[in-house]
């Protein structure tokens, strides 16, 4: 009789762990092993429970590109150009000015990257925002320039005793900017010519002082040791010669197919002396678009080893020099369009290209012959 308590005990724990049978007699279906993390829909009797995948993982859309930009020379740009050879200096300032967007990012890497002369960077951002043109630095290279040879080009930034260059150029943008824009209103609309948003990279020629200067794809290079540069005018006239170079290629050298004739016919009449190197100025004079000369040498529109496209680019240099003296209402001494047919011819054909047609300078009293 002392067992039976111990008996009675056994069953009832057994009861309570095993399920009880359901009353229509299907088989008990045991619940899922709790190792298998994938949640199950528990099945009708007599089937097997069925398997529901995981949700995935939310995914996130991908960040949306970059707007492109809207300015000429890029925020990317203006920083490549402004630290040139120096990569970590330009990650550093463009991460000083994260989240600004366009002309302010421009303005914050202008900023940086002339702290150190206030100055300096007065102008830097003078220039910027009157004609958006980023004063930045030329990379490191050597070249052959021509008759010229090779010569090195390092990166000189334009500040201490080389500020001057940058205000230099500061006042001749301004005076480029009176001019065309005033010509711009002239002609009622916008002239097929772009002088605005430009990238100016800054070098330092060694051992020599040539070139003063040179154009490429809305780029000019301007060289701190450079011999024509020794005053603000040589730099605004300077300006203008190679912003005409700018505005000649982005027109696949019109001055090569329009202006050939008429600049080969000029060498035809100006041959060079036997005994010579080049054709005299004498000769030469009544067509020189300006007076620019190679020291040594004749007028830098003809000197050899030079061709029709400075030609053009001097003639785009006496246009904006006559075209400033008479917006300001005084007179024009010996027009260039008035000298001589030749003259007259090319004359025509550059206002008609670029300039919409404006010429402020009043027509001759007579046809030029």
């Amino acid at each position: 009789m002392a067992r039976i308590p111990v008996v009675l005990a056994l069953l009832l724990l057994t009861a309570c762990v095993e399920p009880a049978a359901p009353r229509n007699g299907a088989p008990v279906v045991a619940p899922a092993p709790m190792k298998d993390p994938t949640p199950a829909v528990m099945a009708p009797p007599g089937e097997s429970p069925v398997k529901v995948a995981p949700s995935p993982a939310p995914v996130k859309p991908p960040a949306p590109a970059p707007p492109e930009s809207t300015l000429l020379v890029s925020p990317a740009r203006a920083a490549t150009i402004l630290w040139a050879d120096d990569e970590p200096g330009k990650k550093s300032a463009l991460a000083a000015c994260a989240g600004k967007l366009e002309k302010a990012l421009v303005r914050c890497l202008l900023g940086r990257r002339y702290a150190d002369d206030p100055a300096a960077q007065t102008l830097a951002l003078d220039l910027y925002d009157r004609v958006e043109v980023v004063a930045g630095l030329e990379a490191a290279y050597s070249a052959e320039f021509g008759y010229r040879g090779v010569i090195q080009i390092v990166p000189e930034r334009p500040v201490g005793r080389l500020r001057r260059h940058l205000q230099w150029i500061r006042d001749g943008f301004a005076a480029l900017d009176e001019v065309y824009s005033a010509l711009e209103r002239r002609a009622g609309k916008p002239l097929k010519y772009r002088w605005k948003g430009l990238e100016l990279k800054f070098y330092r020629s060694v051992d020599r002082n040539t070139p003063s200067a040179y154009a490429n794809a809305w780029y000019f290079g301007y060289n701190v040791n450079g011999s024509l540069l020794k005053s603000a005018e040589g730099v605004r006239d300077t300006l203008v010669h190679e912003i005409f170079h700018m505005n000649d290629a982005e027109r696949r050298w019109w001055s090569g197919a329009a202006l050939q004739a008429a600049y080969d016919g000029i060498l035809t009449r100006c041959p060079i002396p036997k005994g010579g190197k080049w054709p005299t100025r004498k000769c030469l004079a009544p067509w020189a678009p300006a007076a620019t000369t190679v020291k040594g040498g004749t007028y830098y529109a003809f000197q050899p080893g030079n061709d029709v496209h400075e030609y053009g680019a001097e003639l785009g240099l006496r246009y904006f020099l006559e075209q400033r003296e008479a917006l300001a209402g005084r007179r024009v001494a010996a027009p260039f369009k008035c000298g001589n047919a030749v003259n007259a011819g090319s004359w025509a054909l550059l206002v008609a290209e670029f300039f919409a047609g404006a010429d402020a300078v009043p027509a001759c009293k007579s046809p030029p012959k």
